[in-house]
């Protein structure tokens, strides 16, 4: 999609890997890990850092803005028709009911 309508993005997202190696690259480099959360503040933070995530990168000025959150599901209930299928999180998941536990060592 950005190839075709040449947009200016394409520039901004494609990264040097080494030298004479471009690839594009949406989301910033690392290895990324799991992180378990157990604390409603702890996933409603998890949640709020996904949609600041175009703000971020300068894709759009609010995170209501960027077509593809899920922020106004959040925030105000609204259904995108071009989005999957959302629901709420459990309340026992957000509460602590023991939807995880924390290994323990």
């Amino acid at each position: 999609m950005l190839v075709e309508a040449r947009s200016p993005l394409l520039d901004e997202l494609t990264v040097r890997t080494r030298p004479g190696v471009h690839c594009f690259r949406f989301w910033q480099e690392g290895s990324g890990y799991d992180l378990n959360l157990y604390e409603r503040a702890a996933v409603e933070a998890a949640i709020n850092y996904i949609h600041e995530n175009p703000v971020r990168r300068g894709l759009c000025r609010r995170a209501v803005d960027w077509k593809w959150s899920s922020v106004r599901f959040h925030l105000r209930g609204e259904i995108e028709p071009h989005l999957p299928t959302l629901s709420r999180l459990p309340a026992e998941f957000l509460d602590g009911g023991g939807v995880q536990t924390p290994n323990l060592r």
